[in-house]
């Protein structure tokens, strides 16, 4: 299986990157890194089922991975099970 999956189903979860880009430490940024290029062509093609246009696709693929490698995403999964309690 490659590292670089074009499917999000089909790349296994690192857990410990995921641990590791969640962590208010050094090493975050670098996991948070390596699970950009790890995702990235997964996300784009993900993005591309979404929307129409791959100008439109390759905007909304690059966000998410804007925003994963600043870090918004930590918590979230968190936050969506407290709203929904």
């Amino acid at each position: 299986m490659s590292e670089d999956a074009s499917r999000l189903d089909e790349a296994p979860t690192r857990w410990s990157l995921m641990g590791a880009a969640h962590r208010n430490s050094l090493g975050a940024g670098a996991a948070r890194n390596a699970l950009a290029l790890r995702y990235a062509k997964a996300i784009r093609n993900f993005a591309g089922s979404l929307v129409k246009g791959s100008h439109d696709a390759e905007e909304v693929s690059q966000e998410v991975v804007q925003r994963l490698l600043r870090g918004q995403f930590a918590g979230a999964g968190r936050a969506a099970r407290s709203r929904a309690t």
